[in-house]
């Protein structure tokens, strides 16, 4: 398992996450994070699911 770390390149991406899905608090982190890493997003939050087209169950 890695650690990835939470920086403020990922905090200010975190923020244009949120303003461009409407995603809230940890979920744009998740979001952010996802894109920056490059991986797929699997999730059971309707939320991500409704929003962010590459996130599954």
């Amino acid at each position: 398992m890695e650690h990835i770390v939470v920086d403020a390149n990922v905090i200010v991406s975190s923020f244009q996450v949120a303003d461009k899905y409407g995603l809230r608090g940890a979920d744009s982190v998740v979001v952010a994070l996802a894109e920056e890493l490059n991986m797929p997003l699997k999730t059971f939050d309707k939320e991500i699911l409704d929003r962010f087209q590459r996130a599954s169950v």
